[in-house]
């Protein structure tokens, strides 16, 4: 199994500062996640996991 696309894609969002979230449904799984060299700031099973206001959303952009 090949996990590079997903793995590129959280390193390049990370390499620019930006906060990224892997979403299961692909190629990728929790297991394969502990040979990426970076982490996303959240992983999700499915894309309607994703909870909102996202943690780091700044309090400026909630109000």
């Amino acid at each position: 199994m090949s996990t590079v696309s997903s793995e590129t894609d959280i390193r390049g969002g990370v390499q620019m500062g930006y906060k990224t979230i892997l979403v299961l449904s692909g190629i990728s799984t929790q297991d394969s996640m502990k040979y990426y060299a970076y982490s996303p700031d959240l992983t999700v099973g499915s894309i309607d996991q994703i909870k909102r206001p996202l943690k780091w959303w700044p309090k400026a952009i909630l109000s």
